[in-house]
């Protein structure tokens, strides 16, 4: 019987290092930044909202089709390292 390499938890774990990292160096690309999102406890809807913009323009940033601009990259590691403090700060940004 074959037995699985990582369990589900372990997985979660190396997930939540990897994003970790991504945001202590930065978010590069939209790969990243749907991992970040993700691990930030975000649908891409949220996010969407969040940072006043379209969901399709979130899933153009995670797809590569379009260019990921820096404000955003940061406001996404922002709101995984402070989610609260970011969102009421974005939220009061918005008006």
């Amino acid at each position: 019987m074959k037995k699985d390499i990582y369990t589900l938890e372990e997985v979660e774990q190396l997930e939540q290092e990897h994003a970790t990292a991504i945001v202590a160096r930065g978010i590069r690309d939209g790969t990243e930044l749907k991992l970040v999102r993700k691990q930030a406890g975000l649908r891409s809807f949220e996010l969407a909202t969040i940072l006043d913009v379209t969901p399709e323009t979130v899933s153009r940033w995670e797809s590569g089709k379009l260019e990921l601009p820096r404000l955003v990259a940061f406001a996404v590691a922002e709101l995984y390292e402070r989610p609260l403090v970011t969102r009421r700060n974005l939220e009061k940004l918005a008006g």
